[in-house]
């Protein structure tokens, strides 16, 4: 199966939404500012090495600090998520506008594939990166707790509704499984993972309607640290080296 009834409608929900939206991670929100604060921190400390070509794709006018590390593309579907940002190219994912092999490092973070087809969206950000490369992606997984005991759990690919900074969002989610066989089907080898929202998914299964209390998040680094406890984290950071 290689493609999606959903995959227009998602895709076409998420560019009216991000070319409607000032800031992806406001600063007073606690899962946003939770959220870039891990992701910084996983490319901080797995991007040791600076130097080489860029992608940051989907990169909702974020930068995540990659300007650091070499000279960055910023991608975005949204015109809106990119028109502050240095070198910045609109387009899909799942149609990127390069050359195979151009870039020597390519980053989805911020769940963007999960608005993707992932055999489409997977194939492409394999295919710009050099032999040698790496490629870091992030998603959403259908092993979260937040749908623990629900029908759609553990399932290879499920698409959900839900809300999300008070809009109804609907994404993929896709198992880490599946994830991995697709990127080995692209010539990537997974080397590191790390796993995150693990407590903000428990406690949104337990209580779905209550904001998200402080020492929620606080503790969550800590508890997505934790084997067994969190297979059940709503996110995954695959940081993979291209073959």
């Amino acid at each position: 199966m290689n493609s999606f009834g959903d995959g227009g409608d998602i895709r076409t929900r998420a560019k009216a939404a991000y070319d409607q939206t000032e800031i992806i991670w406001p600063v007073f929100d606690r899962w946003s500012v939770h959220t870039t604060k891990f992701i910084r921190s996983v490319l901080r400390s797995y991007l040791t090495k600076a130097g080489g070509l860029i992608l940051n794709a989907g990169c909702g006018g974020n930068d995540y600090g990659l300007h650091e590390r070499g000279e960055c593309v910023n991608f975005d579907i949204s015109f809106r998520q990119t028109r502050a940002m240095p070198w910045a190219v609109v387009g899909d994912v799942e149609k990127l506008p390069f050359r195979n092999g151009s870039f020597d490092l390519a980053v989805c973070v911020g769940a963007v594939i999960n608005y993707c087809e992932p055999y489409a969206g997977i194939a492409e950000l394999a295919r710009i990166v050099r032999p040698g490369g790496a490629l870091i992606i992030d998603f959403e997984t259908t092993t979260t707790a937040e749908i623990l005991l629900s029908g759609q759990w553990g399932k290879r690919i499920s698409v959900i509704e839900r809300m999300f900074a008070d809009r109804l969002d609907k994404t993929y989610l896709f198992s880490p499984r599946h994830v991995k066989t697709i990127l080995a089907a692209n010539g990537c080898s997974v080397s590191k993972a790390w796993r995150y929202h693990t407590t903000t998914a428990i406690w949104r299964r337990l209580f779905p309607s209550s904001a998200l209390p402080a020492p929620v998040l606080a503790s969550d680094s800590v508890i997505s640290r934790i084997p067994g406890l969190n297979s059940l984290a709503s996110n995954i950071i695959f940081a993979c080296r291209r073959i």
